[in-house]
């Protein structure tokens, strides 16, 4: 029997996040009845520590909960193993949950008796809570006030919402053909493919932002990735690069700046560091030279925020 939902969890050394955030989907999974409609998928991107033997051993002693356990032969990198845990999916949704990130009580049944009464939906984008290794909450970076917003699909809600997908945990995708999509671009592949997803599924279907619904996403464990000298913006981009034949550059350019304005603390702006700012430019310019008006709005954008920097001193 085919499941609604697949949740699929890539995993590298940290068997003690994934034994509790199994442990905290299964009685969610149980209170609301889903075993037939929820699958939990994992990857093993070849842990050294004891994150097979967690993973068995939970999946003996909880049969009613379905479960498949894969285990690289060797680290493949944390976008193939992305791509390795879709391959996977056999259901209409999957959802990309982190091993040390975890789901907010309802959260699931939410999903299901949204999308079931609704199948234009290709995308649900949850909020989320910023916690540390004691689960206390550390911030809130997307505030609302409303529960969900709902957006009609294409360019506006692409600009509008697409850029939440840098952080994958809890974000439910609509799976027809948006796999196939992605690796049509192999020069395009990155670490930050969720990027592509959300907007890949939110121009051809409509999109429901719920705020209400907080993913607690760790950001104090060892990151096994670093960003570069220019906040891996330039990867980031890459995500929009594939709809410049359907939406022309201007367009490409417009969901980049969004990107760019939203998430501008990845250039770590000072007032002490003007000639930093502009190096950084310099590089983010010659990195999307194909994309036509862009290094200008970029520089006008990034000299406006540097002078907000003097305002609010």
């Amino acid at each position: 029997m085919e499941s609604l939902i697949d949740i699929i969890i890539p995993t590298f050394n940290r068997a003690s996040d994934l034994s509790e955030n199994l442990q905290l989907l299964s009685v969610q999974i149980r209170k609301d009845s889903l075993q037939d409609k929820v699958q939990i998928i994992i990857s093993d991107n070849h842990s050294s520590d004891n994150t097979e033997k967690i993973a068995t051993t939970f999946i003996s002693a909880n049969t009613d909960i379905r479960i498949d356990f894969f285990r690289q032969n060797e680290n493949i990198g944390m976008e193939k193993n992305f791509v390795y845990l879709m391959s996977k999916c056999n259901s209409k949704y999957f959802m990309f949950l982190g091993d040390d990130d975890f789901l907010p009580e309802d959260y699931l049944r939410f999903c299901i008796e949204t999308t079931s009464a609704d199948q234009n939906l290709g995308c649900i984008i949850p909020g989320i809570y910023q916690i540390d290794g004691k689960k206390k909450i550390i911030s809130d970076p997307r505030p609302a006030k409303f529960d969900t917003k709902r957006g009609t699909k294409g360019f506006n809600s692409m600009l509008k919402y697409s850029h939440w997908g840098h952080q994958l945990s809890g974000i439910l995708f609509l799976r027809s053909n948006v796999l196939h999509d992605y690796l049509k671009y192999d020069e395009y592949r990155n670490v930050y493919l969720f990027i592509y997803l959300a907007a890949n599924r939110i121009l051809q279907y409509d999109v429901l932002y719920a705020p209400c619904y907080k993913i607690s996403v760790t950001v104090t464990n060892s990151k096994y990735w670093d960003y570069n000298d220019i906040g891996l913006l330039d990867v980031v981009y890459m995500n929009y690069y594939p709809f410049l034949s359907e939406l022309g550059p201007d367009k490409v350019g417009k969901l980049m700046l969004q990107f760019t304005l939203l998430h501008s603390y990845r250039l770590h702006m000072r007032i002490s560091s003007p000639i930093k700012l502009f190096r950084q430019y310099l590089l983010l310019r010659k990195k999307t030279n194909h994309v036509r008006g862009f290094s200008a709005s970029l520089l006008l954008m990034l000299m406006k925020d540097y002078l907000l920097l003097f305002i609010k001193k």
